[in-house]
């Protein structure tokens, strides 16, 4: 298991190999960089960091609200995943560049949002054995090239210098997008969906379940429900970024 010590001074040796004396172009704007946020000072306002508030089982942005846990977990009939975390509100210019990533063929956005993840990550008190992306079909993944949080993944552990495993769990059938669904039918369209392997690295190891957004939660929730299944002692979903709470009735 990697420990959070551990994890820190590898991040912080990824970050110093990634950036070393050159810079980048900020990935809002295009303008020249030379620190490791990937973003000017332009454009770093724009992008929500869920720095906040949040929801103590999902680590979704509550805002204001004074609440222990968002909407979507007070109503799951059960709960898989046992914590989780984004660095990012998916709001605005965050959610732009999600899309531009996920659906414009930006492949290259992943190394940034990697990079804000694991420093999110090192603020945590968490331990994995093994990181595994949300899985996508054959089909969809070769229609679209590529799976974001396979990509996501393997950056995120090149920075912080971890293992990781693209074979452990498969989306095993087609799903309805769950962006055009509400609450009970995201649960509902998930349901048997993803199948994992009983394998070594699974059985009684600690998972780090890696996407690029969650919005209720249903897709990690069910992912943990099939790694759980299949042998794992603990699932933590860490995402690019989380939509905020939202009321129930928002979500009917």
């Amino acid at each position: 298991m990697r420990s959070a010590k551990k994890s820190e001074a590898a991040a912080a040796k990824g970050l110093s190999r990634f950036f070393g004396a050159h810079g980048y172009t900020c990935v809002c704007c295009g303008a020249d960089v030379f620190d490791e946020t990937g973003v000017c000072g332009f454009c770093l306002p724009k992008l929500k960091f869920n720095n906040g508030n949040v929801c103590r089982r999902c680590g979704a942005a509550l805002g204001d609200v004074d609440n222990r846990f968002c909407a979507a977990c007070e109503r799951f009939d059960g709960v898989f995943f046992d914590g989780a975390a984004s660095a990012f509100v998916y709001t605005g210019e965050v959610s732009r560049l999600l899309l531009k990533m996920k659906y414009g063929g930006a492949k290259y956005l992943s190394e940034f949002f990697a990079r804000q993840m694991a420093n999110k990550f090192l603020t945590l008190s968490v331990g994995f054995d093994v990181a595994v992306p949300v899985p996508m079909t054959k089909s969809a993944k070769k229609k679209r090239g590529y799976n974001q949080a396979e990509l996501l993944t393997a950056d995120f552990c090149d920075i912080i210098g971890a293992d990781f495993r693209f074979d452990l769990i498969e989306k095993a059938r087609e799903t309805p997008q769950q962006e055009t669904l509400g609450f009970k039918a995201r649960r509902e369209n998930l349901q048997g969906a993803f199948k994992a392997k009983r394998d070594d690295a699974v059985c009684g190891k600690r998972i780090l379940l890696i996407d690029d957004v969650k919005t209720t939660g249903a897709t990690i929730n069910m992912c943990a429900k099939a790694l759980k299944k299949a042998g794992a002692a603990y699932v933590f979903g860490l995402t690019a970024a989380s939509s905020r709470d939202i009321s129930a009735t928002e979500r009917d």
